[in-house]
């Protein structure tokens, strides 16, 4: 097996740089088994040579090719991958994926997989910017370690250099402590003419002006770790950033919402209504159905039985002939008393009958449990 090297002996289990080259390894990263890194590919070429194993890779692989054999990475493109180191392996079968073809090896001492969650990778504090390809425009979180080193240098206040430390620039910018470290968003800025020099929160930086600005292309901002949610502009939405910390990331659609936040793991659950379709979540319950007319609503509640209510005979002066006692059923109506608001139901009593305008029938009293009423 060939090693290909990206960093110095000197330099060892450091990540120098944000971009990556479709040479790079994970080789320096052996040992840090749980370790999340996170790597910018350039646009790279589905190159079969140097990638052993499928899903676990050996540590020697070259990073961005392996991501195209795991579908993490489309062939060229630029875009970022997160790996995460792991033990050695008994051995490593070879496949044939998006163009890749990966080869079979032994015992290995060390591997990484790569990671489909947003949780972001850990850099040093001697990790740069430099690198990221040009192309590659989207905010990038990551992690910085608490307990850094203050002493690497940075050009620039709010925008900083390419080469210079993220995590002290974190420091500088006010995003992070050294002490804690923490979560931060680094964003690609357009090339500046002058950077400026300042000392804040314990952190001096360098300053620059003239000369050909094309000479520190890609500067960058760094501020604290958010999540942003879109969310319709109708009255009473919120947009913009969501504060953070979080825990476990996870996507909740629904339509024309997408929010990145956290959630224990719950079993879906579907309620249909007549033109209406929701999907969210509870805990297992008995189906029941609710008969209403017009409506069949999924859910759960207790059985009510159905209830009679007598109304004694009505005798009617007029056009009308005596009608007999009749029993009416209200399904759904439940209990003595005032029964609660329902939808309006029509009654009907067979026997009344009639043609052309009726005469005044006589003052009668109809009772309904729990009802008083009388007209005309």
């Amino acid at each position: 097996m060939v090693c290909l090297m990206l960093f110095g002996a000197a330099a060892a289990a450091q990540q120098l740089r944000l971009g990556a080259h479709p040479g790079i390894n994970a080789r320096n990263f052996k040992g840090q088994v749980g370790r999340r890194l996170t790597f910018i590919c350039p646009a790279t070429k589905a190159q079969s040579d140097y990638v052993w194993g499928t899903d676990i890779y050996t540590d020697d692989s070259m990073i961005c090719p392996a991501a195209i054999h795991a579908g993490v990475l489309q062939a060229d493109t630029a875009g970022l991958v997160n790996i995460v180191m792991g033990a050695g392996f008994a051995s490593f079968q070879g496949s044939s994926r998006n163009g890749v073809t990966s080869k079979n090896y032994g015992p290995w001492d060390s591997t990484y997989t790569f990671s489909r969650a947003s949780e972001p990778g850990q850099i040093d504090w001697n990790t740069t910017a430099l690198y990221v390809p040009a192309e590659y425009r989207d905010p990038v979180n990551v992690v910085c370690p608490s307990g850094g080193n203050l002493e690497t240098i940075i050009w620039g206040t709010d925008i900083y250099s390419a080469s210079s430390s993220i995590c002290v620039a974190a420091v500088h910018a006010g995003a992070v402590t050294r002490d804690t470290g923490g979560k931060v968003t680094v964003t690609k800025m357009p090339p500046q003419e002058t950077l400026v020099a300042t000392s804040r929160n314990g952190v001096s930086s360098r300053g620059w002006t003239g000369g050909n600005y094309r000479d520190y292309p890609d500067p960058f901002r760094v501020t604290p770790y958010t999540i942003t949610a879109n969310v319709p502009a109708s009255p009473g939405a919120r947009s913009g950033p969501i504060p953070v910390p979080t825990n476990l990331s996870r996507v909740i659609d629904l339509p024309g919402i997408t929010a990145a936040g956290t959630s224990t793991t719950v079993s879906p659950r579907t309620i249909d209504l007549p033109g209406v379709t929701a999907a969210g979540t509870s805990t297992t319950a008995s189906p029941r159905t609710i008969d209403l007319p017009g409506i069949t609503a999924v859910g759960t509640s207790a059985t009510v039985p159905s209830r009679t209510i007598d109304l004694p005979g009505i005798t009617a002066a007029g056009t009308f002939a005596t009608a007999a006692s009749r029993t009416i059923t209200l399904a759904g109506f439940s209990g003595s008393g005032v029964p609660p608001t329902a939808a309006s139901r029509t009654i009907v009593l067979n026997g009344f009958t009639g043609s052309g305008v009726p005469v005044t029938a006589a003052l009668r009293s109809i009772v309904l449990v729990g009802w008083t009423g009388s007209g005309r």
